[in-house]
């Protein structure tokens, strides 16, 4: 088990240092590289070589020695599914799976890695219910060229979906009697919700949307002529605030209506799905931190308490760490529980 994990993104990599202790998770440091090279997009030895160089300088941040790492992808790159299944044994189950892959899977089963994990056993109706995650093989033979030219071992490579999951489920204490909680992970170009039955605290369900960060920050920029960084800071500092000089809110009236639209539809189907009275909480996290009030948007629209997501209860960490939003390092944070 190695308690240092590397968060492989699209625009961004992020690293986290830290083990269980007792009930929290010890961080001992977190550390992010911006603007980092199109790693999954382009398929270059130039990009390769820029990837590599970027995760060196992060690594040099935390004075990394450990060769054994473990790597996140973005839930981009990955599919996933918690599916119902028979009460089988591993074998079957994979069998069963890969039978019914392509429901779920849009490429080829023998271009994928597939694996799976049992979440929960309902042993009076003899069912499992599981999570399957495939990722395309030439996504991880690359990362695995890249950790050979790093001199580094990855002992998991896994999605976001799979990190948090674990962090979320083994920290995570719901209000007593509540139905569900929603946890929004707004990624860079996409989305995903991942919903935790409040009585099983287990994350039962999930939903994958075409909406992240990236949408928001466009709108910005086609409808102005501030630079990238411009952006990123009116993101994060003026957002949707109403009394502000800079407000965005119109601006960003399209991504806000296609996000909340998403929720809208996803949260009507565990009503339905699971005969939920209300969802009793939304959190979100990830680049949701880094737009502005997104949370009390989301909050005004379905009338549940929505918030980012604060991990602060859960870990314990260095001074240094004190003043930092560190929901966007849910998942690395994840990765060290493996």
């Amino acid at each position: 088990m190695s308690d240092f994990s590397i968060e492989l993104g699209e625009d961004a990599i992020r690293a986290v240092s830290g083990k269980p202790v007792g009930n929290k998770l010890e961080v001992s440091g977190v550390g992010e590289i911006n603007g980092v090279p199109p790693f999954y997009s382009i398929d270059t030895e130039k990009i390769m070589g820029d990837e590599a160089t970027a995760i060196k300088k992060l690594l040099n941040l935390f004075h990394q020695q450990k060769k054994t790492v473990n790597i996140i992808i973005p839930d981009t790159y990955a599919y996933s599914q918690i599916l119902e299944m028979p009460a089988l044994n591993e074998k079957e189950l994979l069998s069963a799976i890969k039978y019914q892959a392509d429901q779920f899977i849009p490429m080829p089963i023998e271009e994928t890695s597939l694996d799976l994990e049992i979440l929960y056993e309902d042993k009076k109706a003899n069912k499992l219910r599981v999570l399957i995650v495939a990722a395309p093989q030439n996504i991880l033979s690359r990362i695995e060229k890249l950790c050979d030219a790093l001199g580094i071992y990855p002992e998991i490579v896994e999605s976001e979906q799979s990190a948090a999951s674990r962090f979320i489920t083994r920290y995570y204490v719901p209000p007593q009697g509540s139905g569900g909680t929603l946890f929004v992970n707004l990624g860079f170009s996409t989305g995903s919700c991942y919903f935790f039955h409040d009585g099983l605290r287990l994350i039962f369900d999930t939903h994958s949307f075409k909406i992240g960060y990236s949408l928001f920050f466009k709108e910005i920029q086609a409808d102005t002529t501030y630079d990238p960084q411009k952006i990123k800071t009116l993101l994060s500092t003026v957002g949707f605030s109403t009394n502000s000089e800079g407000n965005l809110t119109k601006i960003l009236e399209p991504s806000t209506g296609a996000l909340l639209d998403e929720l809208d539809k996803y949260i009507a189907s565990l009503k339905v799905k699971f005969s939920l009275s209300s969802i009793s909480h939304i959190y979100v996290f990830n680049y949701a931190s880094q737009i502005y009030l997104l949370d009390k948007i989301i909050e005004k629209r379905f009338n549940v308490s929505t918030s980012v997501f604060d991990v602060s209860p859960f870990i314990s960490k260095t001074n240094d760490l004190h003043t930092q939003d560190l929901s966007p390092y849910v998942c690395s944070m994840g990765g060290c529980l493996q």
